[in-house]
């Protein structure tokens, strides 16, 4: 069974299937061989997009994950009868 081959697009590091990171969205294929790269990626991006559309999907990213951090906290909580 031959796995495929990915190539880093940050820094060209060749990595096999089962490792690194691919994020697939429609056509648009990005591949990293580490969390490194990827942010060095999404850091040059978010510098690049227009304000006026990254600004309100940004917000409602950041609401959902704050609810999502509330309802943990929530549930490891103890209660004291």
């Amino acid at each position: 069974m031959v796995k495929q081959e990915y190539e880093c697009i940050v820094c060209g590091k060749k990595f096999n299937e089962g490792q690194g990171i691919v994020l697939t969205k429609g056509s648009l294929k990005l591949t990293f061989h580490s969390s490194k790269c990827v942010s060095k990626f999404f850091k040059l991006y978010l510098e690049r997009l227009d304000e006026s559309c990254s600004e309100k999907s940004a917000r409602d990213l950041i609401k959902e994950l704050e609810k999502i951090r509330e309802e943990k906290q929530k549930q490891t909580k103890k209660v004291i009868s």
